[in-house]
């Protein structure tokens, strides 16, 4: 997640495909196909998102948003998904190290989400008090 945080938004399955097909235009990830699961991921660890690059030869990835943990944790899921767009770009469609681009998708989630909602008209949250 990005440095700063953004508040928890309501959203719906719908508005977060919308979210995915609007990073893929940004990103230049219109080929890929990229699939959504709204629960936890296959990992041991809870987390608010994750990624799987399923095959990067036939350009296909997978998302998971955990809405009841980004919810109880006052995290935003657009912030989320656009965290994981980036990491589809960085680590599936450039092949950078996956231990690298991490920093990366920090820096640039926050950059990403305020584009999609100035663009799509969802309100833009404020960020988390520290």
């Amino acid at each position: 997640m990005s440095i700063y945080e953004r508040k928890y938004q309501r959203t719906t399955r719908n508005q977060i495909e919308k979210c995915i097909r609007w990073c893929q235009n940004k990103l230049n990830l219109r080929d890929w196909e990229v699939d959504l699961y709204l629960t936890g991921n296959n990992t041991k660890e809870r987390m608010f998102g994750y990624c799987e690059i399923d095959n990067p030869w036939q350009e296909q990835a997978s998302i998971w948003v955990d809405l009841e943990f980004c919810k109880e944790k006052n995290i935003n899921p657009y912030s989320t998904v656009c965290h994981e767009m980036i990491h589809i770009l960085v680590t599936g469609k450039y092949r950078i190290d996956v231990d690298s681009d991490e920093g990366i998708a920090r820096t640039f989630e926050d950059m990403l989400y305020k584009e999609f909602c100035k663009q799509t008209k969802i309100k833009l949250v404020s960020y988390q008090e520290k």
